[in-house]
């Protein structure tokens, strides 16, 4: 394999990586931080 080739597979598996986390930052909706930890609803105090 060429320099060129090597490059270009390279550039393209950074691309592919970028839309997969992309992708699983838009699942992931936390409405509330308490102590470190996100929470989708209001966890119960008991």
């Amino acid at each position: 394999m060429n320099k060129k080739t090597i490059i270009t597979a390279l550039l393209v598996l950074v691309a592919m990586t970028g839309q997969a986390q992309e992708a699983r930052i838009d699942t992931i909706v936390p409405k509330y931080l308490i102590n470190g930890y996100f929470f989708r609803e209001m966890p119960n105090s008991s």
